[in-house]
């Protein structure tokens, strides 16, 4: 297991997911041991890639994002974060955002 994935499991997974037998699940233990892993080779590039994650409330950035089940202009939740190859640098995937619902009138 790589080192910083049995930190992470141990010092903050907890706070993330409270059942104990659903973070004891060898397919939990998988999926999380491969996403420290591949986060942590995102931070040592040089320079380290970035993650774009819009808050709730923000404007919708079409270059950065595509839409999760409707359409809008306003970001109700990130679905999935875009990834950037540096900060402000070139887009290597799209995010997902999921809009707020329109105001029926």
């Amino acid at each position: 297991m790589f080192p910083f994935s049995k930190v992470f499991m141990k010092e903050k997974l907890p706070g993330l997911l409270s059942d104990e037998k659903i973070r004891q699940d060898p397919r939990v233990i998988s999926y999380v041991t491969k996403c420290v892993e591949l986060c942590w080779y995102m931070c040592m590039q040089d320079p380290p890639m970035e993650l774009a994650v819009p808050k709730k409330g923000d404007n919708m950035d079409k270059n950065l994002f595509s839409f999760h089940g409707r359409k809008g202009r306003v970001v109700n939740c990130c679905v999935w974060a875009a990834l950037l190859l540096h900060k402000d640098g070139p887009l290597v995937c799209k995010g997902y955002v999921l809009p707020e619902e329109r105001k029926k009138k």
